[in-house]
């Protein structure tokens, strides 16, 4: 369930330090749910089941397996990178660590809400978890960016100087995340240059065919027909990236690939399988 929040907040890319994040994240919301029904928590990701899986309090007090046991880190001088040796003999890599190293943020909260001397209790460290989670983490943010994130959700939510933001700062200081510069945004996606170039269905002969309009390659205005015997169903054509071919569903609901220069089509053959595809 809280998987679900972080996927619809933040949208933590699942793979290395963001991976991580959203782990983290999730297990925290699943302690604060559990603080709120019973009244406390125990700081304990996994124990009602046969085996518990994360210890908030001692990361070291529980293992994970990946080939032979080993304590879970609960600082960043026991991160276990992406390229360590010991996640090649974890299923899937640990998509680079996201099971093993979100301790090192769960311990962070722990720390702030009951760990620190002056700690200032799981309600306040929630809410600006949350706030970090919800106002100020992207897809691809580290473990850097949490903490800018949650110290400045602190200020926002308790004022700056806050005993809740300066307890912020310190939990991260324990657990080596050190102020530094955030992670810096992804380069911007060059845009296309060049004319512009359109597929279009058109009804001809009590059927939607396919016609191409590409000044480029000499179309007229009215554009050029690309397949002159097959049948297009009435949905929207997927063009590639590089505009060299387009996905289509035909009359017959097949899924088809056809070159935009007309050179070659091909279907899957799995005639009324297919309402809609979509290229990526």
């Amino acid at each position: 369930m809280t998987h679900g929040v972080t996927s619809s907040t933040a949208n933590l890319e699942y793979k290395n330090q963001s991976g991580a994040l959203n782990e983290a994240l999730a297990d925290i919301l699943g302690e604060a749910v559990e603080a709120r029904t019973r009244g406390t928590n125990d700081w304990i990701i996994g124990s009602d089941l046969s085996a518990p899986m994360r210890n908030f309090k001692d990361p070291h007090a529980l293992t994970f397996n990946c080939g032979t046991p080993h304590a879970y880190p609960a600082k960043m001088s026991e991160f276990i990178p992406p390229t360590d040796v010991l996640l090649s003999k974890c299923t899937n890599y640990d998509s680079g660590g996201v099971h093993i190293n979100s301790s090192i943020i769960n311990h962070a909260f722990y720390l702030l809400a009951a760990g620190l001397t002056g700690a200032i209790g799981i309600r306040d460290a929630e809410r600006i978890f949350y706030r970090a989670l919800t106002a100020h983490l992207t897809p691809k943010s580290q473990f850097i960016d949490a903490r800018l994130a949650a110290i400045v959700s602190a200020e926002e939510l308790f004022g700056k100087g806050s005993a809740q933001a300066l307890k912020t700062a310190q939990a991260f200081d324990a657990v080596e995340i050190l102020d530094a510069s955030p992670t810096p945004p992804p380069a911007p996606i060059p845009t296309v240059a060049g004319a512009d170039s359109t597929l279009l269905l058109y009804w001809e002969d009590d059927a939607w065919q396919l016609a191409r309009r590409e000044t480029a390659l000499g179309d007229s205005v009215v554009g050029t027909s690309l397949l002159k015997n097959k049948a297009l169903a009435y949905e929207k054509v997927s063009v590639s990236g590089d505009g060299s071919f387009a996905a289509f569903v035909s009359a017959d609901n097949d899924f088809c690939l056809v070159y935009t220069d007309a050179s070659n089509l091909s279907c899957f053959g799995m005639p009324n399988t297919f309402s809609s595809v979509a290229l990526s």
